[in-house]
């Protein structure tokens, strides 16, 4: 399958993925501060065999990127960046919107969606729901600087 394919009927229990409308999966990457010297088209084979061994370390920044439609896609396999820094949803929504949802085993859920730098909505299954307006207050408002 092609796209999202790859998520369709898989047990996924971690799942940290990051959406920018209107880019190329390369300048999603590069906003989310890859090294482009470090970005290599891959095969599933050849992407296995250099990094299925480390898919999910804690300390192996390892990523898959795509597109799908208009949205490009990254796939941190093994970290959180996208959860862990709060300035970066807004970083990668300038002059676009951009989302991120995290997912793992406790349950936990966090999902973002900003536009433009300004942080719309988020779902936080411990911290609460987000305000649905860019002036509302919520639990991001009052905890990261993307609002």
């Amino acid at each position: 399958m092609s796209g999202l394919g790859w998520m369709y009927g898989a047990d996924l229990p971690l799942v940290s993925v990051t959406f920018a409308r209107d880019l190329t999966p390369r300048q999603l990457l590069e906003r989310m501060g890859a090294d482009p010297a470090t970005l290599a088209e891959r095969t599933q084979g050849d992407f296995d065999e250099d990094f299925g061994d480390m898919l999910y370390e804690d300390d192996a920044y390892v990523v898959t990127a795509g597109r799908y439609g208009s949205w490009a896609w990254v796939w941190e396999h093994g970290s959180w960046l996208c959860v862990e820094d709060d300035y970066l949803l807004g970083e990668l929504s300038a002059g676009t919107a951009a989302l991120s949802l995290h997912v793992n085993e406790k349950p936990l859920v966090d999902f973002r969606y900003a536009e433009n730098g300004q942080l719309v909505t988020g779902l936080h299954t411990l911290l609460g729901i987000c305000g649905r307006s860019r002036n509302s207050p919520s639990w991001r408002s009052r905890n990261s600087p993307v609002s």
